[in-house]
């Protein structure tokens, strides 16, 4: 599976948690946030693949992860109050 293929599955497993956790009125944000999230991830993996050591990127990308999840959640909780 191809780098954008497997980037297109985690932006796409992301939407689907917001459109399952947040109301309609709020999701707007976090779905711009999603998908701008996964474009740095995106612009930042085709960086790596010009530079022959990618080690200062590795820590970047894998706390987006983290990052996106912790929106959500968040927003979920603001939204349950």
């Amino acid at each position: 599976m191809r780098l954008h293929e497997k980037l297109s599955i985690i932006e796409q497993k992301h939407l689907e948690a917001v459109k399952a956790l947040i109301s309609g009125a709020h999701q707007s944000h976090l779905l711009s946030l999603v998908k701008t999230a996964c474009n740095e991830i995106e612009d930042i993996c085709n960086g790596i693949f010009c530079w022959a050591n990618c080690t200062p990127f590795e820590d970047r990308i894998g706390s987006y992860g983290g990052w996106i999840s912790s929106q959500i959640i968040s927003a979920k909780f603001k939204a349950d109050i």
